[in-house]
């Protein structure tokens, strides 16, 4: 029987450790969703649990020799936020979003994975390296500044070293989905799907299971890079009451050995009008 893990991220490690918003258990329901409910990565995933990415004071020796007692090689964890892994890079300093990082085995493992793909990795900067451009078309820009707010934004660097976007055209902010058929030797595969802001996120994971689910398939460790965009603002607001606003993104997806795939925005819902003889479009 195989275990579907979510590895968790606590909003504060320094601060109490409180659990993040809603908005983030919404972007986890997705791509369990369509886990749980079909056979992925050949075998079918009949229990699920989560644990959290805290530090332990336990010796990196010790945290190994549990996670392999507790966690085999049929097992999937998934991952639903970005690891601040350059967030605390000096030139970030600026920089008012960062996830912590707790140093522990486990974290560590997907970092190590993670680094075959980013030479840089922060909230509003990101560097591929020569294996993650493979994905892309030959010549296209693998280094991106981001905007510090909740929709990720393509941007530019200015001299005050504040990224802004850039005007006109679509809006576009980058997502990822990264597969490892192992995190350690005869250990779980790791799955990790993330856009650069929780609302970015939270939106990419709701059009995995409502828009294209099959994107969700892997046979061996991939890459995935993912262009969302939209001809107005991504997010409307800070917290968004539901994932109505994806309607109106279009979502390129660029995978290995594979020609660009694009989902368009979903056409307008219909009016309904209610009458005796029943509901019809309006």
């Amino acid at each position: 029987m195989s275990w579907l893990i979510h590895f968790r991220q606590r909003l504060s490690i320094r601060h109490g450790g409180k659990p993040f918003q809603g908005r983030d258990e919404a972007a986890l329901r997705g791509p369990m969703a369509v886990l749980l409910t079909r056979r992925s990565f050949g075998r079918r995933f009949l229990r699920s649990d989560a644990i959290f990415n805290d530090p332990s004071r336990l010796t990196l020796s010790e945290q190994e020799a549990t996670a392999r007692a507790r966690f085999a090689r049929n097992d999937l964890m998934i991952r639903t936020t970005r690891f601040g892994m350059d967030d605390w890079h000096p030139r970030h300093a600026r920089q008012r979003r960062k996830v912590e990082m707790s140093g522990n085995y486990i974290e560590e493992c997907f970092v190590n994975d993670w680094r075959r793909y980013f030479s840089h990795l922060s909230r509003t900067e990101i560097e591929l390296t020569r294996e993650a451009a493979e994905v892309l078309p030959a010549g296209a820009q693998t280094h991106f500044y981001l905007t510090d707010g909740d929709d990720a934004a393509y941007g530019t660097l200015a001299s005050d070293g504040i990224v802004r976007k850039r005007r006109g055209g679509m809006v576009t902010s980058p997502g990822f989905m990264i597969y490892t058929r192992e995190l350690w030797n005869d250990g779980p595969a790791g799955l990790s799907i993330f856009g650069m802001s929780g609302s970015v996120t939270y939106g990419f994971c709701h059009l995995i299971e409502h828009r294209f689910p099959a994107e969700l398939a892997f046979e061996d460790s991939e890459f995935v890079y993912c262009e969302l965009s939209a001809d107005r603002l991504l997010i409307p607001g800070n917290e968004p009451p539901d994932a109505a606003f994806t309607r109106n993104w279009t979502v390129t997806i660029h995978r290995r050995d594979c020609d660009a795939v694009v989902y368009g925005p979903e056409p307008p819902l219909a009016l309904q009008h209610w009458s005796p003889t029943g509901l019809r479009a309006v």
